[in-house]
């Protein structure tokens, strides 16, 4: 049997990156999984993914930021699969930028997928998990709002209000046994990839530096883990939390 047999997870973002290194960890415990992402081709190819393991998905095509289309996936799931039981709010978009150059745009796209996103999809979910009187919701932190990053201002803005949310949900859903908590991870991802193609040996040398543990770890395996702990029965326990999955990263600022 696995932690979440059974269970209905709601995981944006998850046609890769660490969305897609989640939702395999959650898919490989028991879990049914639900996902929305901008690219057709990669979600379709998750759900593709979980049913050739023997387990159960949907996709829905769409923008996270826009409310319509967080409900039509909620609505989705629950007629698939009758209720939601985890939401993990993982989609996110950013941008790179000095503070004095950023704009009201460069805001809004981070605002849209990180910050509404993430507010959307916990009211939607809310009244399902009440009524069941149980949820798991896990949102996605970042050391760029825990302790800032350079050029990374919208993205520390917004990231920082998640912890908020988090923190606020946690106090107000306790009564229906619905625990709230955010991680804030560093995973090897395409964009990391990219990043690092760009970096000559003395940078590279002081990029891994940052990271006490000496490498940067594999969604799935390093990352993946402590969503588990906090969808699973594990975590009755704990709600407005924040933990750092980041190879102790935010212990060397």
């Amino acid at each position: 049997m696995g932690q979440l047999d059974g269970k209905v997870a709601i995981i944006t973002g998850a046609g890769d990156g660490l969305g897609l290194g989640v939702a395999r960890a959650f898919y490989k415990e028991g879990a049914k999984i639900a996902t929305m992402g901008r690219r057709a081709e990669k979600i379709n190819a998750l759900v593709e993914e979980v049913k050739a393991y023997g387990g159960q998905a949907i996709a829905v095509q769409g923008d996270v930021g826009i409310r319509e289309n967080v409900k039509k996936l909620v609505d989705a799931t629950v007629k698939a699969f009758g209720t939601v039981d985890i939401l993990v709010n993982n989609a996110m978009a950013y941008n790179i930028k000095p503070l004095e150059d950023t704009t009201d745009e460069d805001i809004e796209k981070v605002m849209r997928s990180s910050g509404y996103a993430t507010f959307y999809y916990m009211q939607e979910c809310f009244p399902y998990m009440k009524a069941q009187k149980s949820g798991k919701i896990i949102n996605l932190a970042s050391e760029a709002g825990l302790n800032g990053l350079l050029y990374h201002a919208t993205y520390s803005f917004v990231k920082e209000g998640v912890v908020g949310l988090t923190r606020t949900a946690s106090l107000e859903w306790g009564k229906y046994n619905i625990q709230v908590n955010a991680i804030s991870p560093a995973a090897m991802t395409t964009a990391v990839e990219n990043y690092i193609s760009t970096l000559d040996e003395q940078q590279l040398e002081t990029f891994y530096t940052q990271f006490p543990v000496g490498y940067i770890g594999n969604g799935e395996q390093h990352v993946a883990p402590a969503f588990v702990f906090f969808a699973s029965s594990a975590s009755d326990y704990i709600t407005g939390r924040v933990l750092c999955v980041d190879g102790g990263k935010g212990t060397t600022r």
